[in-house]
């Protein structure tokens, strides 16, 4: 949107929506092995009902499951992501992002009609994202470098297959 004004772009560990390769993710697969949480969290009202008063729990799903090595976060790393998450609005403020997930992916889908022309690198964590970054970067900046982190630790609460486009 702000061409003149950017020189390059970095990205990691963030797929972008609305271009299908992200929407792929969220098919269900076997063990819950898929990016379920994204079109969950975009529901009004339900998620914040359902994970108030659980968010330790909640959290620590997304630790054991999509880290590359779980047991790099410490329970004191837990406890302070859950202090953080159930401040005053910070739950709600946080899902808010992922209710605006089809608005983003409408805006990206526009954009990627004019593809960028300038450099981009995109990395994408081995335990989480992978090859899902750069290939939907790609979509919108053709000529876009980067790859996967080998043994990268994510703790975003993203999640995908080793197998992601």
């Amino acid at each position: 949107q702000y061409r003149d004004e950017v020189a390059a772009l970095g990205i990691f560990e963030m797929a972008l929506p609305g271009l299908g390769l992200m929407e792929q993710a969220f098919i269900p697969k076997a063990g819950g092995d898929f990016l379920w949480h994204l079109p969950f969290q975009s529901v009004p009202d339900i998620p914040a009902l359902l994970i108030a008063g659980r968010e330790r729990e909640y959290l620590q799903w997304f630790f054991q499951h999509f880290a590359y090595d779980p047991d790099a976060i410490t329970p004191s790393d837990v406890e302070e992501y859950v202090r953080a998450i159930q401040q005053p609005g910070a739950l709600r403020a946080g899902l808010a992002v992922y209710g605006e997930y089809f608005t983003s992916a409408d805006q990206v889908a526009r954009h990627a009609e004019r593809p960028l022309d300038i450099p981009v690198v995109a990395y994408g964590g081995e335990a989480c994202l992978g090859g899902l970054t750069l290939a939907t970067v790609q979509a919108v900046a053709p000529t876009a470098t980067g790859g996967v982190v080998d043994g990268a630790v994510v703790v975003s609460g993203s999640g995908a297959t080793d197998d992601a486009p």
